[in-house]
């Protein structure tokens, strides 16, 4: 058994499996991991990682959730070409009284869970979910809140548009933190200049994988998939392994794959359905494809896939596509490279600790013609895959493993730790 090291609470994010596995890596390092939830429901797999759940309740009324029509024109982000990031959203005023009133309400329950748990830490998943309740705990404890307190750690997701009232309180909360981390370079960069985070504050580390899971299969294993997916031995096969969601954009994959093809080569697609997969859009792609004559060179994955399964489609594959116009840092890159399957994806800022054009992957600017330029590249020059291919795993090896993650987020944790 681990030495007991102390009291964690997670605050927020405990349906999020990006919560759970460093969470499982610090309770098995013995810390006594306490979840205040912010979920209407408490998931079963949250239960399996948690000492204890809190709920801190507050949830938004049915009225509130009902959102206006999308602009015909979004927001600017990352995706967009040399537009503004840091907009301003216009809300109604009951939906900012009601942010402030929930912050409030839940920043009063956690302050009496950590009075009673004394933790060394109050680990905050996010601002866009706890951004207030951090704020208003502060207010709380006495601002600034230096002394008998918990250490303040917050894990940034991503960057999004906040209220004008609510963005200002937001700035000076994270001026109270101990320590920022975020997995990506892009959110990293966002803050500072935007909500004006000191660089020193802010640490990037990438959530890693598990080696041992995704490490070759046998050939045994890779000809039963095979077999169960309907996946032929021989074609060049590409997989795009994000959701069948329109965000991602998967046309654009399913297009440069239409474009090989009807070049001649030898091409088969793999696609993740994924949890998030909208079934009117899986008809489309399905319908596009079968436009092109090409529905018998595409296999459809199970809607849910374990890490297991994941790795075996991965090897059975020798390039992933991936064309979202905009992302934080998704895992699913690390799996592709240490599974051999060459990414081809959008030149976006977050994946520039991983994706070195021409050396581990190929970052594509464009639409389906420039993605199936690269994919053509990887088709006629076996050699050229297999050296990226090297790249990726041994990069991935140094730099991307669960077990650098874990040593990383234990030293973040021991360096905020406080004893309240």
């Amino acid at each position: 058994m681990p030495e007991p090291r102390g009291c964690v609470v997670v605050v927020g994010g405990g349906h999020s499996v990006h919560v759970r596995i460093p969470a499982g890596m610090l309770r098995a390092a013995g810390y006594r991991m306490v979840l205040a939830d912010l979920q209407p429901e408490i998931s079963p797999e949250s239960r399996e990682v948690f000492d204890e759940i809190v709920p801190l309740g507050g949830h938004a009324p049915d009225w509130l959730l009902r959102r206006r029509p999308r602009p015909a024109t979004p927001p600017a982000g990352e995706g967009d070409e040399g537009g503004p990031i840091a907009v301003e959203t216009r809300t109604r005023p009951a939906a900012l009284a009601f942010r402030l009133w929930q912050g409030w309400t839940r920043a009063g329950r956690l302050l009496d869970l950590v009075r009673r748990v004394r933790p060394g830490v109050l680990h905050f998943q996010s601002m866009t979910a706890g951004g207030m309740t951090a704020y208003y705990l502060l207010k709380r404890l006495g601002w600034p809140p230096r002394g008998r307190r918990p250490g303040l750690l917050v894990h940034l997701w991503g960057y999004g548009p906040r209220f004008p009232g609510i963005r200002r309180r937001e700035i000076r909360a994270l001026a109270s933190f101990d320590r920022i981390h975020t997995s990506s370079p892009a959110v990293a960069r966002l803050y500072r200049e935007h909500y004006g985070v000191p660089p020193e504050q802010i640490q990037v580390f990438v959530r890693g994988i598990d080696l041992a899971t995704f490490a070759p299969r046998p050939p045994e294993v890779l000809a039963a998939a095979r077999r169960a997916w309907g996946v032929p031995e021989g074609p060049f096969v590409i997989i795009h392994n994000r959701h069948l969601h329109r965000m991602y954009r998967v046309e654009i994959a399913v297009d440069a794959f239409i474009r090989l093809a009807q070049e001649g080569h030898n091409v088969f697609l793999l696609l993740v359905r994924g949890s998030m997969r909208q079934e009117d859009y899986e008809r489309e792609l399905l319908a596009r494809l079968a436009a092109a004559g090409l529905r018998d060179r595409v296999a459809l994955l199970p809607p849910v896939l374990t890490a297991d399964q994941m790795a075996v489609a991965l090897q059975l594959s020798h390039a992933a596509i991936n064309t979202v116009p905009f992302d934080a840092f998704p895992v699913s890159i690390l799996e592709a490279l240490y599974c051999r399957a060459v990414p081809v994806v959008r030149n976006l800022e977050s994946y520039t600790q991983f994706v070195r054009p021409g050396e581990t992957a190929f970052a594509v600017d464009g639409g389906p013609d420039a993605y199936a330029a690269c994919l053509r590249q990887l088709i006629l020059d076996p050699a050229l895959r297999a050296r990226l291919a090297d790249a990726g795993v041994e990069l991935v090896r140094r730099e991307g493993s669960a077990e650098i993650f874990r040593t990383n987020t234990l030293a973040l944790v021991e360096a905020c730790w406080h004893v309240g």
